[in-house]
C-alpha cells in the first residue's frame, strides 16, 4: 500500500482546521504535515492537540519579512524534501481543499493504481455556502453538499500527487510542477494535458472556497489597509447541484474529530483551572474566573432520570458500531446495541405541566466506540432539551430536542431514530430519581450545573472538579447562555469544540 502524506501551511483557520485535519486522516492519508504560519485565532492550538494524538507533524513558522507566498513556498519545499525516502506520494493543500477519491476506499488504495506515474493532477470540485450564513458547527462536506457544475471553468484548476524523489527543487506555487510529461497523469490515469476539460473520474479535489458569509466577511476584514480584495463570493458561491459524495467518509471523520475536541476539552480544563487559581489569588477586581470561596447550595438541581422508549414498550439504544440511535423490544437488543438514558436536570422536584420544558442530556454508553451519528456533538452525552410533564408516576410523553438548534428527534423509519420536523413529543418516559451508582457518574455535572446559570457559576463548579470531565464539561458549556459561551471561545480559542460555538 503507497505510503502518503498531506502537507498545509495554513494561517488563521480555526473553525476548520479540526475537520481538515479528521476528514484526511479519515481517507487514510498516513502523516499530516503542518505549517502554521503563526495563526493568532486558535489554529495553531487545535493542531497542537492534534498532534498529541495523530500522526501530526507539527511545525510553527516565525514571522519575517518574507511574504506570505514566499513563506509557503519555502515551507512546502522543505516538507518535500524532508519526505523524500519516507513516502511514496505527497501533496501540497490549502485549508479549503480536501482529497475525495470517488470510488477507491481509501486515498492509498486510490494512488497504488499509478506505479508508472510521477505525478497525478486532481482537478477542483467548488461548492458554495449551501445557504450558510453564520459559522457551521459540522464538518464542511456535510454542510456545503451544493456545488457548481463540471463544466465550471475554475474545476480545470486543481492540485498534484507527486513523488518526492521526482522534485526537482524549483520554486513552489502549490498547482505547478516540473515533471517529466509522460509520467504526469490527470486523476483518470490519462496522460496529463492542461487544456483537456476537467475530469473527476478517479479522484477529485473538494474545494470550499466560501464557505460561510460569516467566515468571507471576516476574511476581507482582515485585508492590510489599501488592499482591494477580489470579489470571490460572487464568482465561487455556486449551489447549482447538490452532491452528497463524500458522504461515505462522514462517520470516520466524525470519529477523528471526537476524539480531536475530547482532548480539546481536557487542555481546557487545566487552562482554565489555572487561570482560575490566578484570577482568586490575585488584588485585582473579581471577574467570572474569581473564585474566593466556595458557598453552599441553597437548591441544587435533582436529576430525573428515565428510560426513553415507545408506548409500544421498545426503548432506545445506541448502536456502537454505527454510533445509531434506534427502538427496540428489550429482548431484541442485541450484543452491540446499549441502552440511552435520558438525564432531566429540575429545581422544583419535577413537573407535572405538559409545556413544561427542561434542561438535560441523553447519556449514551461509555463504552461506544463509533461517534454519535445524530445531531452535531460529538461527546458521548447530547444536550437535550425535554419539553413534557415530569413525572415518577406515570409514563409521560416527552419531546427531546438536540442542542444547540433545538432540532426535535423522533423514529424516521421503523425503528431508527433521527432528526424530525414535527415536535409533538415522540418518547415515552417515566422518570425517577437517579440512583447512587449513577449519580457518582453525574457528580461533575451536578458540580457544574449546581452553582447556577452564569458562567461565573460554571467557574466555581470548575474549580470542584479535581480531574477533566469532558462530557459534564461539554454539556454544562452547551447550557450556558451564548454570550457566555462567547467568552470562553475567544479567550480559550481552539478549545472549545464548534458545536459549542456562541
Amino acid at each position: 500500500m503507497a505510503s502518503t502524506a498531506a502537507i498545509l501551511f495554513i494561517r488563521n483557520d480555526a473553525d476548520d482546521i479540526g475537520w481538515w485535519i479528521a476528514y484526511h486522516l479519515a481517507v487514510g492519508f498516513d502523516t499530516l504535515i503542518i505549517y502554521d504560519d503563526a495563526s493568532t485565532d486558535g489554529t495553531w492550538e487545535v493542531i497542537q492537540t492534534a498532534s498529541g494524538l495523530f500522526p501530526i507533524e507539527a511545525h510553527r513558522v516565525t514571522p519575517d519579512d518574507r511574504s506570505f507566498a514566499e513563506r509557503r513556498s519555502a515551507c512546502l519545499s522543505q516538507a518535500i524534501d524532508q519526505a523524500s525516502g519516507r513516502f511514496d506520494w505527497v501533496i501540497c493543500l490549502d485549508s479549503d481543499e480536501y482529497v475525495c477519491p470517488q470510488d477507491a476506499v481509501s486515498v492509498p488504495d486510490y494512488l497504488d493504481r499509478f506505479p508508472n506515474a510521477d505525478g497525478i493532477t486532481l482537478n477542483w470540485s467548488i461548492f458554495g455556502s449551501a445557504g450558510h450564513v453564520k459559522r457551521t458547527r459540522e464538518a464542511p462536506l456535510s454542510a456545503y453538499t451544493q456545488r457548481a457544475p463540471l463544466n465550471f471553468a475554475d474545476h480545470a484548476l486543481g492540485k498534484t500527487f507527486i513523488r518526492p524523489s521526482a522534485y526537482t527543487g524549483h520554486a513552489i506555487d502549490t498547482i505547478h510542477w516540473a515533471l517529466d510529461p509522460h509520467r504526469h497523469v490527470h486523476a483518470d490515469g490519462t496522460v496529463f494535458d492542461p487544456s483537456r476539460p476537467p475530469n473527476w473520474e478517479g479522484a477529485r479535489l473538494l474545494h470550499y472556497v466560501t464557505r460561510n458569509l460569516t467566515r468571507y466577511t471576516s476574511r476581507l476584514a482582515s485585508c492590510s489597509p489599501g488592499q482591494k480584495a477580489p470579489d470571490l463570493w460572487s464568482h465561487f458561491n455556486r449551489n447549482d447541484e447538490t452532491d452528497h459524495g463524500a458522504s461515505r467518509f462522514l462517520p470516520a471523520t466524525r470519529d477523528y474529530a471526537a476524539r480531536l475536541w475530547r482532548a480539546g476539552l481536557e487542555t481546557l480544563y487545566w487552562r482554565l483551572r489555572k487561570d482560575i487559581t490566578a484570577q482568586s489569588l490575585s488584588f485585582l477586581p473579581d471577574s467570572a474566573l474569581t473564585v474566593r470561596a466556595h458557598r453552599s447550595l441553597t437548591s441544587p438541581p435533582e436529576l430525573l432520570l428515565a428510560q426513553p422508549g415507545t408506548p409500544d414498550g421498545r426503548i432506545l439504544v445506541c448502536d456502537l458500531s454505527t454510533g445509531t440511535l434506534a427502538v427496540v423490544p428489550p429482548e431484541s437488543q442485541s450484543e452491540k446495541q446499549e441502552p440511552v438514558w435520558l438525564v432531566v436536570e429540575t429545581h422544583d422536584s419535577g413537573s407535572t405541566s405538559p409545556e413544561a420544558s427542561s434542561s438535560g442530556f441523553l447519556m449514551l454508553p461509555e463504552t461506544r466506540g463509533a461517534a454519535p451519528a445524530l445531531g452535531v456533538t460529538l461527546t458521548h452525552w447530547l444536550p437535550v432539551r425535554v419539553t413534557g410533564a415530569l413525572t415518577t408516576e406515570t409514563h409521560a410523553l416527552v419531546g427531546i430536542s438536540l442542542l444547540p438548534e433545538e432540532k426535535p428527534i423522533g423514529l424516521i423509519e421503523t425503528e431508527t431514530v433521527g432528526i424530525i420536523d414535527d415536535s409533538t413529543p415522540a418518547f415515552c418516559a417515566r422518570f425517577r430519581a437517579a440512583d447512587p451508582v449513577l449519580l457518582a457518574r453525574l457528580r461533575a455535572y451536578l458540580a457544574l450545573r449546581g452553582q447556577g446559570e452564569t458562567l461565573h457559576d460554571f467557574c466555581v463548579g470548575m474549580d470542584l472538579l479535581r480531574h477533566p470531565e469532558p462530557d459534564a464539561m461539554g454539556c454544562a458549556m452547551m447550557h450556558l447562555d451564548s454570550a457566555a459561551r462567547a467568552v470562553l471561545e475567544t479567550r480559550y480559542a481552539g478549545l472549545v469544540p464548534p458545536w459549542l460555538y456562541a
